[in-house]
């Protein structure tokens, strides 16, 4: 769907050319001559007249030929060209020699919707579910616009006004974001049937797997204080039991082998640090 107030404007200045004569119609020889400069072929463009000359007169009145404009740009589309889908149209028809005004888009493709809602969950950091002041200067940074574009993209997107952005109103950002990394310059306001899509469009994002939540450190150690025991048990020189040893024993130094209780030099021993027990 194109934007209303472009269309007009162009197929105005479209009309202007097609009526050679200026009588405020357009003929079947001049609109044949303006006509196949679509590139489209001579059936499909019968096709086409038959269909924009409801009345069968042989011209075609401003009106009629916007209906013609628009089964031109259906067949240029690729689309089915009939009445009933004209309003599918999603560009303005082009000819040959003739410019085709640079149209802001007023609505997502399905492409469009599935691309930015996953996108909204990388430049969602912290994950609360919206995209803050901050994680929009990290993320949009990337594409290198100046900060006044995303100052305005930011202020054009942002529709409740509440300093972030949904994944809705992300919508409209990256595409405003896309649009202006093209070269092109900002819109002056987004189009109303854009904005409607872009906040009531449910989320196209795939879901996100979760990891397992940590185990507790204590039943990380378990097999293995399990393992000790079981090796220990399996001693086939009948050594004594010993339990797992958690920490470094203090070494004892005899300084007088002649005494009969040897004195011990009172050492601090160096404790291994505990494995931490979650609250």
């Amino acid at each position: 769907m194109v934007d209303k107030n472009t269309e007009l404007s162009y197929v105005s200045k479209l009309f202007s050319i097609a009526d050679a004569d200026r009588d405020g119609r357009v003929s079947g020889q001049e609109g044949a001559a303006f006509l196949r400069q679509s590139g489209l072929d001579d059936a499909m463009l019968s096709t086409v007249w038959t269909l924009a000359d409801q009345n069968q007169t042989g011209f075609l009145d401003p009106k009629q030929f916007s209906l013609a404009m628009r089964l031109v740009a259906l067949a240029q589309e690729g689309k089915e060209v009939a009445i009933s889908q004209i309003h599918n149209v999603s560009q303005l028809a082009k000819f040959e020699g003739i410019p085709t005004p640079i149209v802001f888009p007023s609505s997502l493709t399905e492409q469009e919707l599935f691309k930015f809602d996953n996108l909204f969950l990388q430049a969602d950091a912290n994950k609360d579910g919206f995209v803050d002041g901050n994680e929009a200067v990290v993320y949009f940074m990337k594409g290198n616009l100046s900060r006044d574009s995303l100052a305005k993209i930011w202020e054009m997107a942002e529709i409740d006004k509440d300093n972030k952005l949904s994944y809705n109103e992300f919508r409209l950002a990256m595409l405003l974001v896309y649009w202006s990394l093209k070269g092109n310059p900002l819109p002056a306001s987004l189009p109303p049937s854009l904005v409607s899509q872009a906040m009531t469009a449910p989320s196209r994002a795939e879901p996100q797997a979760q990891a397992p939540p940590p185990q507790p450190q204590y039943q990380q150690q378990q097999p293995q204080y399990q393992q000790q025991l079981a090796a220990q048990r399996s001693d086939s020189f009948g050594q004594p039991q010993q339990p797992p040893q958690f920490q470094q024993q203090p070494a004892v130094q005899r300084t007088d082998s002649s005494h009969p209780l040897p004195h011990q030099q009172h050492q601090h021993p160096t404790h291994a640090t505990p494995a931490a027990v979650p609250p």
